[in-house]
């Protein structure tokens, strides 16, 4: 069975890209402007899906589905991680490192009024503790539960200690109802936001609390796996891409994004050649039809890279050459 599913997606890419076969329908590109972020992420649409976020020369910025570009606040602070904690409000994760000390800071801001709200603070001499000794203080994210609600991680007493901010605009869910994916060893387990519960993926619960957001697919480092079929994908195997990798000095699989509603996925190839640093091609997988767009030739961009599904799966966001494009589609 694995090996049906990788050859008609290596069939099925081979035909897409010689072809020009695809059931990916566009109905209108919408330009934002320049636009960059973070690595971890430089694109973030609204829960309500009518706005995207993003970047540009150190200011927070919010274009809607027309185009109109909204200015938000410039940042004193290189930004390095964030999302929607609300359909106003945007956790941002900022740091500046100097040659004597690091500051890190985690503000909410509220996009209607421009206000921004401290949640936590961490500054630091050097030389200090590896990040692995958990200094007391220190905080990471935000991250997204599999639920799709942002948290974040605060270290203390040797433990990371997962939080949920408060927001002005929606109650709080319960940490009970919340989880997310956590490595340990070759195992996946999935653990309660309160940290009082996990489950390990051989278990038929995990099944049971992964698909609560609609999926039984999970995916990471280029490895697409049905959690109830037991099926494995992996990307970077395929002929077509393993021609495209071969013609570089090094290849990734980066920015994997599951439609929340529909079974696709999106995903970049980025490779560094001898005459393009850091290229990317965006590219997308229909796990029914088992067919692959390369979004950059599609659309006739090139460098694209960051590519996310809005929350009702239809439209998409992408980062070609600096610029925000949002992807308006027929489904």
């Amino acid at each position: 069975m694995v090996k049906s599913v990788l050859f008609w997606l290596a069939v099925a890419l081979l035909a897409s890209c010689v072809a020009g076969a695809s059931e990916f329908v566009v109905k209108e590109v919408v330009d934002c402007g320049r636009a960059y972020g973070p690595f971890s992420g430089a694109l973030k649409w609204s829960p309500d899906g009518s706005r995207i976020a993003f970047f540009w020369d150190g200011e927070l910025i919010v274009c809607d589905t027309m185009g109109n570009r909204d200015p938000i606040m410039k940042l004193d602070m290189q930004p390095n991680r964030f999302e929607w904690l609300s359909d106003l409000e945007i956790m941002v994760a900022m740091g500046n490192n100097t040659a004597h000390e690091l500051n890190r800071r985690i503000d909410l801001i509220d996009i209607s009024v421009s206000e921004q709200v401290n949640i936590s603070t961490f500054r630091k001499d050097f030389p200090l503790a590896r990040t692995h000794d958990l200094v007391d203080g220190y905080t990471e994210g935000p991250y997204l539960s599999i639920q799709g609600y942002p948290y974040y991680l605060k270290y203390l007493n040797g433990e990371k200690i997962p939080a949920i901010p408060d927001s002005k605009y929606k109650a709080k869910p319960d940490p009970q109802k919340l989880y997310f994916y956590r490595m340990h060893g070759n195992d996946r387990y999935l653990i309660r936001l309160d940290l009082k519960d996990s489950i390990i993926s051989i278990d038929k619960s995990y099944i049971d609390t992964a698909s609560g957001r609609n999926k039984n697919i999970f995916i990471s480092n280029s490895i697409i796996s049905d959690l109830k079929g037991s099926i494995t994908c992996i990307l970077d195997t395929i002929p077509a891409i393993k021609s495209l990798i071969n013609e570089s000095y090094v290849c990734g699989i980066l920015w994997e994004s599951l439609n929340p509603e529909f079974d696709e996925v999106l995903f970049t190839l980025a490779c560094d050649t001898s005459h393009d640093y850091g290229m990317g091609q965006a590219m997308y997988y229909n796990f029914e039809t088992k067919l692959v767009t390369i979004i950059d030739t599609l659309l006739g961009l090139k460098d694209c890279h960051n590519t996310i599904y809005s929350p009702n799966g239809k439209n998409i966001a992408v980062l070609c050459d600096k610029r925000c494009f949002l992807i308006m589609r027929v489904r």
